[in-house]
C-alpha cells in the first residue's frame, strides 16, 4: 500500500453499478479455455512522480510525510507495500494505494478500452469512499465491454484504478461533499468501450477523510487482475511488474529513494525490509484467489514469482 502525505454539483442522472461488486446470485466454477490475449503494458502510475525527497517541505514527489497521519501512538503506518503485512495489523493489500491531497491529478496509466466503471454506493450511506472506479483493459482485448453490471469476459486483463473523482467536481473538497458527475477525458464522459491513451487526465483523486486536518483528503489505487467468470478473480499482481523497462527503472529508482527517506524521516530503519520485495514495492509478485470455493468467498495464496 502506497500511503502519503492530496458546491456539491448535480448529480449524474444514471450511474453503471460499481464493477467491485459481484452479483448476489453464484454459480459453480466452469471449465473455459484460457484465450491467448496480451498483458497490460503500464506507461506510467496514475499520480507520480515519488520524488526527489525534499527536506525541507518534507515531501517526496506528490507524496508527503505527515507525522499526523502516519505515526500515531507509537504505530508507524508503512507508506508504500504491496501485498505487505501492515505492522500489528497483519493484512496482505492487493492493490498500491496512495493519500493525497484531493487535487491531485489521476492519469491513464495504458493505452487501453475502458471496460467498466461505477460509483460506490455504500447502499445509500454516505462514506468517505463516494467516488468512482474505472476499469481499463489493453487495446489488443478486442472482445466487446460487458454490460454495465456484468462480469467481465473470462479471463480479462483488468488495470483497476479506484477512487478518482471527476474533473468537473470542485477541489479542493470540502469534507463531507459529495460530487457524482461523471469523470470527463479530454472534454468527453466517461462511457463503456472507449479508447483512453496512457497519460490522459481521468480526474482528480478520489475522496479520504481527513479527522487529523493535514491536507491528505484524496486517494487512489491501482491494481492488475486477471478474471476468470462470473465475477471470479483468478489472479492479482503487483502492478509494478506491469511497467515498461523505462517506466520500471525511473518508478523503481524513485521508490527505492522514497524508502530510504522515509525510514530516515520516520526514525526507524526497519520499516521496510527491501531485501524480500520482488520489486522495490512488493513484497509479492501475484495472488491466487478462489473467491468461489464451495459457494464460499476463500483465501487467497501469495506467490513471489509471476507464474
Amino acid at each position: 500500500m502506497v500511503s502519503t502525505s492530496v458546491d456539491t454539483s448535480t448529480l449524474a442522472s444514471t450511474a453503471p453499478a460499481d464493477p467491485g461488486e459481484p452479483s448476489t446470485a453464484t454459480s459453480a466454477p466452469t471449465t473455459t479455455t484460457v484465450p491467448e490475449l496480451d498483458p497490460p503494458v503500464l506507461e506510467r502510475f496514475p499520480i507520480g512522480p515519488f520524488g526527489p525527497y525534499d527536506p525541507s517541505s518534507q515531501t517526496s514527489g506528490v507524496l508527503e510525510f505527515n507525522s499526523d497521519r502516519f505515526i500515531r501512538d507509537g504505530y508507524l503506518r508503512p507508506i508504500i507495500e504491496y501485498a505487505g503485512e501492515i505492522p500489528q495489523h497483519h493484512v496482505l493489500n492487493g492493490t498500491i494505494e496512495f493519500h493525497v491531497p484531493s487535487d491531485t491529478l489521476v492519469y491513464a496509466p495504458i493505452d487501453g478500452i475502458v471496460e467498466a466503471f461505477g460509483w460506490h454506493d455504500n447502499e445509500g450511506l454516505h462514506q468517505d469512499w463516494d467516488d468512482w472506479s474505472i476499469r481499463l483493459k489493453p487495446l489488443s482485448d478486442g472482445r466487446p465491454a460487458a454490460e454495465p453490471g456484468a462480469a467481465p469476459a473470462p479471463f480479462t486483463w483488468i488495470v483497476g484504478i479506484d477512487h478518482v473523482v471527476s474533473l468537473s467536481c470542485p477541489r479542493p473538497r470540502n469534507w463531507p461533499d459529495v460530487c457524482r458527475l461523471l469523470p470527463v477525458v479530454d472534454g468527453v464522459e466517461l462511457e463503456l468501450g472507449m479508447t483512453v491513451r496512457s497519460g490522459q487526465i481521468l480526474g482528480y483523486a478520489g475522496n479520504l477523510a481527513d479527522y487529523e486536518d493535514t491536507g491528505l483528503d484524496g486517494r487512489v489505487e491501482i491494481s492488475v487482475d486477471q478474471g476468470t467468470d462470473d465475477w471470479r478473480i483468478n489472479k492479482g499482481y503487483c502492478p509494478l511488474l506491469f511497467l515498461t523497462a523505462e517506466a520500471r527503472a525511473t518508478i523503481g529508482a524513485e521508490i527505492r529513494d522514497f524508502m530510504v527517506a522515509y525510514e530516515t524521516w520516520a526514525d526507524d530503519p526497519d520499516v521496510y525490509d527491501q531485501d524480500e520485495m520482488v520489486v522495490p514495492g512488493c513484497y509479492y509478485a501475484r495472488a491466487d484467489y478462489d473467491k468461489y470455493s464451495g459457494g464460499e468467498w476463500a483465501d487467497e495464496t501469495w506467490y513471489k514469482e509471476l507464474e
